[in-house]
């Protein structure tokens, strides 16, 4: 069996205009595929004005977001 290595990380980017085409859900999808072919991988929401992949990923009070690294209130912390 080949083994699921590589040096360099591969950064796959989701992006539109915009709202409402399925970004989030078409980046879990890649996601789940990518990490069940047995590869680690991390997904990120980088929309400061609706991100909720969190959500669809099961995560529904997150530990961390973007609005609490820029240093903004969030309404998920608590």
């Amino acid at each position: 069996m080949p083994t699921r290595y590589c040096a360099m990380p591969i950064v796959i980017s989701v992006g539109s205009g915009k709202g409402g085409v399925g970004k989030s859900v078409k980046t879990t999808n890649i996601g789940y595929l990518l990490a069940k072919s047995g590869l680690s991988v991390t997904l990120i929401d980088m929309d400061s004005s609706g991100a909720d992949l969190h959500i669809l990923m099961g995560h529904f009070k997150p530990r961390y977001t973007l609005t609490g690294i820029t240093g903004e209130k969030s309404g998920t912390q608590e």
